[in-house]
């Protein structure tokens, strides 16, 4: 394994999964980015001048009005209908900033907002409490869930599987972006939970804090 320090209820349909091409012809898509509650979204969304906030009636339209004018992530918070489209992958919510959602596939509950990551080469597929399988060749620590999925989806790195993680560093005393990039047969699985009562097992985990976020790169089968 290679380590490196790298300085560089609300839910998803498939119908707003359309394909779109970024600037390396790479198909990318929106994919879950986390859940954060009212202060964050409100500070996230009056940081900059850059950014465009309206009034969306759903979170899907949200995703669709911030994609189709090539923002890098939006932003929903239900209750008060608001959309922030950011340009600037510096506005990405900090690690001590993501609360847990409401499961571990990437829904939110409707008093938090939910981040879409709009330009992702490499699917979510879930959220896991311990983690993933096998040994990761290349971990590092991201500034970001873009810079973390573009390092390990590049064309160098035969990729299959990502984990992304708000992990806190005892030694640095701060939570920090935690990049984790697998390649090859059932490397990067999230690990099976025994079905024997006899057996204690960890729950499934909330995405949150600490939860490892499954990424995998389109039609996978690992």
């Amino acid at each position: 394994m290679l380590l490196v320090n790298v300085s560089l209820s609300l839910s998803f349909s498939p119908s707003i999964y359309a394909i779109i091409t970024n600037s390396h012809n790479k198909p990318t898509s929106p994919q879950f980015a986390g859940c954060i509650n009212r202060r964050t979204f409100d500070s996230i969304a009056n940081k900059d001048d850059y950014g465009l906030l309206t009034g969306q009636k759903d979170n899907e339209a949200c995703i669709e009005l911030c994609g189709n004018k090539k923002y890098v992530y939006s932003y929903y918070h239900e209750q008060s209908s608001k959309c922030y489209c950011s340009k600037i992958s510096g506005d990405y919510v900090e690690p001590d900033q993501i609360e847990n959602g409401c499961d571990n596939l990437g829904n939110c509950n409707p008093c938090q907002a939910i981040v879409t990551f709009l330009q992702s080469p490499l699917n979510f597929t879930s959220c896991s409490t311990s983690h993933l399988t096998g040994e990761a060749f290349l971990e590092f620590k991201s500034d970001n869930l873009d810079q973390c999925l573009s390092i390990c989806s590049t064309d160098v790195y035969d990729t299959e599987v990502v984990g992304f993680q708000s992990s806190f560093d005892k030694k640095q005393n701060k939570w920090e972006w935690k990049c984790s990039c697998f390649s090859g047969k059932n490397q990067g699985s999230i690990p099976i939970i025994s079905s024997n009562k006899n057996v204690k097992s960890k729950k499934v985990n909330k995405c949150g804090k600490d939860s490892v976020w499954r990424y995998q790169v389109p039609n996978s089968i690992y």
